[in-house]
């Protein structure tokens, strides 16, 4: 099915036109046994009498006829199932991706949080030679940036390791307060 399919869309289109194929396909084949059938029954009448032999003919045809549409309806079901079984491997898959995108896109927001929580305490740590001046642009931005970052996590405060940050930052924003007021 790969083979022929490349995608869901493609197999599910095709799936109807199936379908009706086989459809029609078991309807000629019923048209055909009762023309064979109706033939019969005029040839019978015209001649006195039929073989037994013609008899046993038609009757074998119509077994094969009937074993063909059989295994024509079976392969059809098991189509249909195969093509239900991808389909859902396929939903499953589809999940598992967007479950995938959304844990890769909280991780890099993670380390962004982390990478500027660091870069902020790094910011309040620098002297320069003239005492205490610190980068306070550079730690207002920081800090937007950070707020905007916490709002991601605000559902998960409740989880030690995502509240863990944001108590730094908490603490953060104290020694910027007090080393503006000492400032």
């Amino acid at each position: 099915l790969n083979q022929h399919f490349k995608s869901e869309a493609q197999l599910q289109a095709v799936l109807p036109e199936l379908r009706t194929a086989v459809s029609m396909r078991i309807d000629k084949l019923d048209k055909s046994i009762s023309t064979c059938i109706n033939d019969a029954a005029m040839n019978a009448e015209c001649s006195s009498q039929v073989s037994e032999d013609t008899a046993k003919e038609l009757s074998r045809n119509v077994l094969r006829l009937k074993g063909k549409i059989s295994a024509i309806q079976s392969k059809a079901s098991a189509s249909e199932r195969a093509v239900q079984e991808i389909t859902n491997e396929m939903q499953k898959l589809d999940l598992a991706k967007g479950h995938l995108q959304r844990t890769i896109t909280t991780l890099k927001r993670l380390h962004m949080l982390t990478s500027a929580t660091q870069r902020l305490k790094n910011a309040l740590d620098v002297e320069d030679d003239d005492g205490a001046e610190i980068q306070f642009r550079e730690a207002a931005n920081l800090l937007d940036a950070i707020d905007l970052l916490l709002g991601h996590f605000e559902a998960y405060k409740g989880i030690a390791k995502v509240a863990e940050p944001r108590t730094e930052v908490e603490n953060l924003k104290k020694k910027l307060v007090d080393r503006i007021e000492r400032d």
